[in-house]
């Protein structure tokens, strides 16, 4: 007798497809080998996710030209990214820095904690 494969849509035996037969030892054999046969193509193979966020600004020189940023960001709510950064403008080389701009207030623990931060684009002296 020849061996149990296993296809796509079922068992064959000699290219015929057969008949499943619940508890069928020589049956589960076949699935089992194959089912083993089909981990060892997939161990090792996980699939990897990553994702980048970007930081995006826009705003509007005093000459009137349109400036922009885009940094790498942790998150989607980031705006520290930004803090810090410096621009030149192109046109009348005014320069700009990114500044948060943080209010507080005090917890009942005693903490100081970060009730609203806006980002703001500063003329630079």
């Amino acid at each position: 007798m020849s061996e149990i494969v296993v296809g796509q849509d079922g068992l064959y035996r000699d290219g015929v497809k057969i008949k499943l037969e619940f508890g069928n030892d020589e049956q589960i054999a076949a699935l089992r080998k194959h089912e083993k046969k089909m981990q060892s193509h997939t161990d090792g193979f996980e699939p990897i996710f990553s994702y980048e966020v970007k930081g995006h600004s826009y705003f509007s020189c005093l000459c009137g030209t349109i400036m922009s940023s885009e940094v790498d960001a942790v998150s989607e709510d980031d705006i520290d990214c930004f803090e810090g950064i410096e621009k030149e403008c192109r046109s009348c080389k005014r320069k700009y820095v990114y500044v948060i701009e943080r209010e507080y207030f005090i917890h009942s623990s005693g903490r100081k904690v970060i009730k609203h931060e806006n980002l703001r684009v500063k003329l630079k002296k």
